[in-house]
């Protein structure tokens, strides 16, 4: 995101000094970068991650910029103004509310832990054990996880705050 914030504004300065395109130009450009945020909820692949990152920095860049600044100074100019921050505002609102809808935390409810303590992780854990000159006390944490995924009688559990949550495992009294 803050790459595409900063050739956004690498990109309104160059066109701000040379004239290239129209405010309205770079303000539909920056609308047109809106759906990339809400496909990225729904395409989980890393570049794709990346691309929508850039285009909603990007986006926000030209579309905050081209009408905040460029705008006339009249009083349709403030007019758009208002439109267009109110509207950015309660699409960014809508945007995370509806990302905190659509966040699955692969950890909850797992057998084997939680990320990154668990024991998907535990060739990681045995090589820093190994390998890593570590103070005692978060020695001993790693040796007893460790031994929790060969010992399956153990009672070491490394659980999500949702799994905290969900068994009832804290007491409000």
């Amino acid at each position: 995101m803050w790459t595409g914030i900063a050739v956004g504004l690498f990109f309104i300065i160059i066109n701000a000094m040379n004239d290239y395109f129209e405010y309205y130009y770079l303000t539909f450009a920056g609308l047109s970068m809106t759906p990339f945020p809400f496909l990225q909820m729904r395409i989980q692949v890393k570049w794709f991650k990346i691309i929508a990152r850039f285009a909603l920095g990007f986006g926000s860049c030209l579309l905050l910029t081209s009408t905040l600044i460029f705008l006339p100074l009249s009083a349709v100019g403030f007019l758009v103004r208002s439109i267009v921050l109110i509207g950015y505002v309660y699409l960014v609102k809508y945007a995370l509310a509806l990302r905190s809808q659509n966040i699955d935390d692969p950890c909850d409810g797992c057998e084997k832990g939680a990320f990154p303590l668990c024991e998907w992780k535990s060739e990681q854990i045995s090589e820093i054990l190994r390998n890593w000159n570590l103070d005692e006390s978060t020695n001993d944490f790693l040796k007893e996880i460790s031994y929790s995924f060969e010992n399956k009688s153990s009672n070491v559990l490394v659980i999500t705050g949702n799994d905290v949550l969900s068994r009832g495992l804290i007491n409000d009294d």
